[in-house]
């Protein structure tokens, strides 16, 4: 994950641009806590977590899975903005943090 200032580098996995507010999802429980337009941040999201999460969140940022994995293929498909391997972002990006999402980029802006 390269840092400079108020900016995070990942790899883009999905395009489309989103601000929201960073939303932790560690389990399925904290699924009910979610807000539309929140910024999913997870280490991995698998296809089972993507049906009850796709419709609130505005873009995920995922710590690992690749660009070729099939949870990026249905972000894509779904047309929303995703960004992976943005590994150690959990110790920089805390809940309620509002961010600005590039998928195009992998750009991810502290607002």
């Amino acid at each position: 994950m390269k840092s400079l200032n108020n900016t995070l580098q990942g790899v883009p996995a999905s395009p489309g641009k989103a601000v929201g507010n960073i939303f932790i999802l560690d389990n399925d429980s904290d699924v009910s806590k979610m807000l539309d337009g929140d910024i999913v941040l997870m280490f991995e999201l698998d296809m089972q977590r993507f049906p009850l999460v796709k419709a609130k969140a505005s873009g995920f940022i995922l710590e690992e899975a690749s660009i070729n994995s099939h949870i990026s293929t249905a972000v894509r498909e779904a047309g929303k903005p995703c960004i992976v391997q943005a590994k150690g972002i959990r110790d920089i990006l805390k809940n309620g943090m509002k961010v600005e999402l590039d998928g195009a980029t992998g750009i991810i802006s502290i607002l």
